[in-house]
């Protein structure tokens, strides 16, 4: 009996020290598991029907934040965010991105010379009106005045494009019952590359606010459309696939191009018609190169490939500049003096050529000359060594 006893204690001891050993595994793993959870990796679900469901876009927002804020005051802009709306295609909206002030100035300025909106059938290259676009519009150059380029410096700073790669800025006016039906920003022909290449994005402002209708829609974007929170502020045509309400001052931002550079079909969209309303847009496309020369840029934009029931390809034909031809400036003056000097050159006498011919031969003996005499002295320091 007494050899019983003395086995008692050590046995207790065990136990005690395995049931010591899990509580602090259990304190260790609880430990864990707060961190994780302070850090957003873990979270706890939720059976709430509030609670967001799966691929709900309308949580994934991103608010911005610059350095001065001061500088920001100054263009009346309310406060600026940006909110993730699709990934195919790649599509943000940028609120707030013009100022009230920029929208008003835009809409004067295109005015006076906005035109009914024509398609050209690639094929024929002939002017056409459609069915597709039955809005008004006008073309304004890039960098035609300080606004301007102002505004085209923060869409380069929030593409991370320069600014040489973007078209000059269309001004669009839809009134009650137009439309834009649903087509591809991006080229499906050769010739409209030639210049700056294909369109690889497009940033899409709004100018103005629609009572209702005008949404931008696309149809194939990938998403929960329904987690969209005006949802029931849509109209019938919005509801048909992921879609933007037109507000004063948004910029929409998206992609014709995947990540890789193809084409990214899920790029489709369109403008819902106007139920209420007036909607006045900006567009500026973006190219894969510089879009053009110094001498022309914004001058003649390039056609608008959409497609058509009626056409396989077409695209809308720019209306021509109405302001008068500018007078000429000291640079192209001095870019007439250096035309007539090419020309003057061109027609210079066999005995120029010769005289030319022999300079070169000149030169040419001279850089021998000099290279020999270089490998004479590198020669000659080397026998010293």
């Amino acid at each position: 009996m007494a050899y019983k006893a003395r086995l008692l204690p050590r046995g207790s001891s065990r136990k005690s020290s395995s049931s010591t050993l899990i509580f602090s595994l259990l304190i260790i793993c609880s430990f864990f598991v707060l961190i994780l959870l302070a850090l957003g990796i873990l979270s706890i679900p939720s059976s709430s029907s509030d609670s967001p469901k799966v691929h709900d876009l309308s949580s994934i927002v991103h608010h911005t934040t610059t350095a001065d804020r001061k500088s920001e005051s100054k263009d009346n802009r309310a406060d600026q965010w940006v909110e993730v709306i699709s990934w195919e295609p790649r599509a943000v909206v940028y609120h707030n991105f013009l100022s009230q002030d920029e929208c008003e100035y835009l809409i004067k300025m295109a005015k006076p010379h906005m035109m009914k909106s024509t398609v050209v059938d690639s094929d024929t290259g002939k002017s056409k009106d459609s069915r597709v676009r039955t809005s008004s519009g006008t073309f304004l150059p890039r960098g035609r005045d300080k606004t301007i380029r102002t505004i085209e410096k923060r869409i380069a700073d929030f593409t991370f494009i320069p600014v040489e790669h973007g078209e000059g800025l269309q001004v669009l006016h839809y009134e009650v019952g137009q439309k834009y039906e649903p087509h591809y920003d991006y080229f499906q022909d050769e010739f409209n590359t030639k210049n700056g290449g294909q369109r690889m994005a497009t940033v899409l402002m709004y100018l103005s606010d629609v009572e209702e209708g005008g949404e931008t829609v696309f149809p194939s974007a990938k998403g929960n459309i329904s987690a969209v929170p005006w949802w029931n502020e849509l109209s019938e045509c919005a509801k048909e696939g992921l879609s933007v309400k037109p507000k004063m001052g948004d910029a929409l931002l998206f992609w014709s191009m995947k990540a890789d550079a193809s084409l990214d079909p899920s790029s489709l969209h369109g403008g819902c018609p106007v139920i209420k309303g007036n909607k006045w847009s900006a567009t500026k496309w973006i190219r894969v190169n510089d879009s053009a020369s110094d001498d022309n840029f914004g001058d003649t934009p390039d056609f608008d490939i959409t497609l058509d029931d009626d056409t396989n390809v077409i695209g809308e034909q720019p209306p021509p500049s109405p302001r008068p031809r500018p007078r000429p400036t000291g640079r192209d003056k001095a870019k007439a003096e250096a035309r007539t000097k090419c020309k003057s050159a061109s027609s210079s006498t066999s005995d120029s050529r010769d005289m030319l011919a022999a300079k070169l031969a000149e030169t040419t003996r001279t850089e021998r000359q000099v290279m020999e005499s270089f490998d004479s002295k590198m020669s000659q320091f080397l026998d010293l060594e």
